[in-house]
């Protein structure tokens, strides 16, 4: 077994024996990145996402830029080796998509990813209907073989800027390129003959659909393209498109309350082989029909979980099993499919091991439109059920929503003698898209207004004491909310931490198309810079810092990629003029997702100090 670690402010690499748990080597560093996620290759090879922020002149001058890479271990030796290292003259934050493992050739795999060669002539270029087709620059996103033993790629098949999904098939060929033009998606198919691709359909995208439709594979039978898309429902769904025509073939999976949140594809069959859906908890549905049995059996010999296979044998006899609790860390297990043995491996944070300090249950009410905000409420372990403080606890933007597992943060809160409320207001993910979209525009209004009446809710059944209400928030939806409390309804809480937040709803709005993210993405959700900027300022904690009452406590990452350091400096600023009492914290050498224990740490010690002077008892 492959796992990561996370220790000394350090991601490490661990091999372990599948029966005992014991390490087969000493763990492998990767030094300053941080590691994400991994994934066997095949069984001499892991490769392992990993981050860093790297401060760069711009054309806008000094900014922090977020790199993606991926790491080639070799099991054998330990040896780390970056894959693609040299991008020329191109900025390429993103590591690339795994496609194929290359079954028949084991030392290669496969990604999509932006590639270039910039020493090319612009003059040689060729349109088709406004779109480039082809040029000198051979810029775009494309295939890539790469050694995982060199690190070094070769391109199979081109694309261009306007390429955004790649189809192969078992063997790692591709077969089929998804380009984005004005009039929707392009399926091309590569020819037998001319060894180009060419078009053979297309699919319609309305403009609130981008980036809604995600394409991974053909089915079993290689004449359907498989897609996750909202198509004719309210939550996303699986579905196939007659790649001839373009048309909607078939709903192959839909939940009619909740959207499918990922896909679990398979890079060694290249096919979808199953997906995750989150009520309360993660869901995970599989199209083969004895992975879904062995579902089932497991939640009955662990009740109370949630369980998902992580991870499986080639042959698909052993499987890695992930347990998810509400008031205990996800746990993990070996189960063997032949033998039926369950077999405990560890809990993912083994020092919160038989420490249940806790209790979670879920907290809804409706709207006054109308609409259902689910929430979480964390409770300590204690008699006191009436009168509690309360932390108000905000999710950030990457995960889009709260459920009722185990939250390390929330966690941390109530075992200090804190209930603390997770809702999920309108605009929040994987709730449908009616749910969702019902936040577009709403950022300081309604979705404020979802926060702060649930806040209520729990004050007037007398569970919370009015005169103890924190609001804590993180990234540039709950650190941003979070500010907006303390602006926006300055009555209701006694204070306000906002970690790596956004403070000017308008600047951001810029950072976000600046830094390569859809900017009609953003004009849905926030506003749209040219048309709204007042309306933005208007709901702008940064314009409103004169309206503030309680303390603040502004904690930023000083490597933040995502919301700029200026967001959380110029707030202090702007409470300093107006005589505001407040706290800025400076976190040094720290990125946007607080990826080191220690910063998570630093946080954390910083923030309860800050909450217990305020409303602790």
């Amino acid at each position: 077994i492959a796992l990561l670690l996370n220790s000394k402010g350090q991601s490490l690499l661990s091999f372990r024996d599948i029966e005992t748990y014991e390490p087969l080597s000493d763990s492998i560093s990767f030094g300053d990145l941080n590691a994400g996620s991994l994934q066997w290759i095949n069984d001499q090879h892991v490769i392992v996402h990993t981050s860093t922020t790297q401060r760069v002149l711009t054309v806008e001058g000094m900014k922090n830029l977020p790199f993606n890479r991926w790491v080639s271990v070799s099991r054998q030796d330990n040896k780390t080796t970056i894959l693609f290292p040299h991008d020329g003259d191109y900025f390429v934050p993103e590591a690339g998509v795994l496609l194929s493992t290359l079954p028949f050739e084991p030392n290669f795999a496969l990604f999509s990813r932006w590639a270039g060669d910039s020493r090319a002539s612009p003059a040689r270029i060729r349109y088709e209907k406004g779109l480039i087709l082809d040029s000198a620059y051979e810029a775009g996103y494309s295939v890539l073989k790469v050694s995982l033993d060199t690190g070094q790629a070769r391109r199979i098949s081109s694309g261009l800027y306007n390429t955004r999904d790649w189809i192969v098939n078992a063997a790692g060929d591709p077969i089929m390129r998804i380009d984005n033009a004005s009039e929707g998606w392009i399926l091309r198919r590569k020819h037998p003959d001319l060894q180009t691709f060419v078009r053979i359909a297309s699919i319609d995208r309305t403009p609130s659909s981008a980036g809604i439709l995600n394409f991974y594979s053909l089915d079993e039978t290689n004449n359907d393209l498989i897609a996750t898309s909202y198509a004719d429902g309210d939550t996303k769904a699986l579905v196939s498109y007659d790649p001839e025509t373009g048309q909607l073939r078939n709903t192959i999976f839909r939940n009619e309350r909740y959207g499918i949140t990922s896909v679990d594809y398979n890079p060694a069959t290249a096919r979808v082989q199953s997906i995750t859906y989150t009520d309360d908890f993660e869901r995970q549905h599989h199209f083969l029909a004895e992975n879904r049995r062995t579902l089932t059996q497991l939640e009955a010999a662990l009740p109370g979980s949630s369980i998902l296979i992580s991870s499986e044998s080639t042959n698909g006899q052993k499987k890695l099993i992930l347990a998810s609790y509400p008031a205990r860390p996800m746990e993990y297990y070996v189960y063997d499919q032949a033998t039926k043995e369950l077999s405990f491996l560890s809990s993912n944070r083994p020092s919160f091991m038989n420490e249940t300090k806790y209790t979670k249950e879920r907290f809804d009410y409706t709207t006054p439109d109308g609409l259902t905000i689910t929430g979480y409420l964390t409770l300590p372990a204690r008699n006191q059920t009436t009168n509690m403080p309360l932390v108000v606890l905000l999710h950030d933007g990457s995960k889009g929503r709260h459920d009722k597992e185990f939250h390390w943060w929330s966690a941390f809160y109530a075992a200090k003698g804190y209930a603390v409320y997770e809702p999920n207001p309108r605009g929040s993910l994987g709730l449908g898209k009616r749910f969702r979209e019902a936040g577009y525009g709403e950022w300081g209004r309604k979705i404020q207004d979802d926060i702060s009446n649930g806040v209520r809710h729990l004050i007037a059944e007398g569970r919370v004491d009015a005169t103890k209400v924190c609001i804590v928030g993180t990234s540039y939806v709950g650190g941003y909310s979070a500010l907006a409390g303390a602006t926006l309804t300055p009555d209701l809480y006694a204070c306000t931490v906002s970690v790596n937040g956004v403070s000017d709803l308008a600047s951001f709005r810029g950072d976000r198309g600046r830094s390569g993210q859809r900017i009609d993405n953003w004009w849905w959700r926030v506003g749209d810079y040219f048309k709204t900027t007042k309306q933005l300022e208007a709901v702008s904690p940064l314009k409103m810092a004169g309206s503030s009452i309680a303390p603040i406590m502004l904690i930023h990452s000083k490597n933040d990629p995502v919301v700029p350091f200026y967001h959380s400096k110029k707030m202090s600023k702007a409470l300093t003029a107006v005589g505001k009492p407040h706290e800025f914290i400076e976190l040094e050498g720290a990125d946007h997702w607080l990826s080191s224990g220690d910063t998570r740490t630093e946080m954390l010690r910083r923030s309860i100090e800050f909450i217990d002077r305020h409303i602790g008892e």
